[in-house]
């Protein structure tokens, strides 16, 4: 068998039957279906069975509610094809996606094939992504991680376990990091750069993810939002170890992934004007305890103003403020932006 496509399901009833049509049409027919269902969901469980029952490559594994990561483990570990892919429920691939990877692995030996995504909204409008290097081989493990890394904290190509087709044999159990509630793919794709040798980049949209505005990912109170700080520094934390001891990195790289970083802490802590209830004084008192950590002090020291003062991003004066310790100035601006993105929605 070719293709093991691995599909957690959780609560995604209104979204199942768009995803696994997509799946069963796939005009690559070598190809099994592995639908893990994430907890108790009668409905879920039943859209499931209705594709069983028409089409014996689906197959269906019930655990109980441990969360996406655990389930892609599990599909992983229950699959029997030569190469993997995951998708998210409420999301689908183009019907001709795993024949396209089929035709360039024909005569070739890839570890993953990697293509472009959509991103679609709950209004019906389509972005197209498609990857930076189009149709570029990458062979060799110094250029695989050389390139890769620069594009991950660029372009964010390869900062999902979504939108590629891997070799099964370069995928090891403790990619899957089940201590993390977030960045968990992130982590995976990391160490799945570290563990291959050649890339085929295909320019084509195949990957179709759903984006629903009115649902964005939002922190509903203060453990949960200490929990995503904690697992955002782990995870940068573990690459930046890889990264600084390896001299394959020069120091104009190193300058832009440590700017990368310390924006994206910053993105993190402000995820504190999404929990209802958090007073003024608590978002403060919260901002300033993750301004003090270890991890975003050695961050910040290593972050050059240049790039603060060149950023385009409309956090800019807020990485400029939190970068000079001014926290309630930085707080001011964030909520100001959050005001403004909410009257423009």
């Amino acid at each position: 068998m070719k293709f093991s496509i691995i599909i957690p399901i959780y609560k995604s009833e209104k979204y199942l039957k768009r995803c696994l049509d997509s799946l069963m049409n796939q005009t690559y027919k070598d190809i099994e279906i592995i639908c893990i269902l994430d907890g108790e969901d009668e409905i879920c469980e039943n859209i499931v069975k209705e594709f069983i029952h028409i089409d014996n490559r689906f197959k269906m594994i019930k655990q109980i509610n441990s969360g996406a990561n655990f389930s892609r483990k599990v599909g992983f570990q229950n699959s029997l094809g030569e190469y993997v892919t995951f998708v998210d429920s409420d999301d689908w691939i183009s019907v001709d996606t795993l024949e396209k990877c089929a035709k360039s692995l024909e005569n070739n030996d890839f570890d993953l094939v990697k293509f472009g995504y959509v991103k679609v909204n709950n209004k019906n409008k389509y972005i197209y992504f498609p990857i930076t290097k189009a149709f570029t081989l990458i062979q060799g493990k110094q250029e695989v991680k050389n390139i890769v890394i620069n594009n991950m904290f660029k372009n964010y190509d390869f900062n999902q376990m979504w939108g590629q087709v891997i070799k099964k044999s370069k995928i090891r159990e403790n990619f899957f990091n089940m201590d993390l509630t977030i960045a968990e793919d992130l982590y995976f794709n990391y160490n799945l750069i570290n563990s291959i040798d050649s890339i085929l980049l295909i320019e084509d949209c195949c990957y179709y993810y759903y984006f629903n505005n009115n649902s964005i990912t939002k922190t509903k109170n203060k453990v949960r939002l200490l929990g995503d700080f904690n697992d955002i520094t782990y995870v940068y934390q573990k690459i930046l170890e890889d990264i600084e001891s390896d001299s394959l990195f020069q120091k104009d790289q190193l300058n832009y992934i440590y700017y990368f970083v310390y924006k994206e802490l910053i993105f993190y802590i402000f995820r504190c004007l999404n929990v209802t209830g958090l007073s003024y004084k608590d978002k403060i008192n919260f901002i300033l305890k993750q301004a003090q950590t270890d991890f975003y002090l050695r961050i910040k020291q290593r972050v050059k103003y240049d790039f603060i003062r060149n950023d385009k991003n409309g956090y800019r004066l807020v990485f400029k403020e939190m970068y000079n310790n001014h926290i309630k100035k930085a707080l001011c601006y964030a909520m100001l932006i959050e005001i403004f993105v909410k009257i423009k929605k």
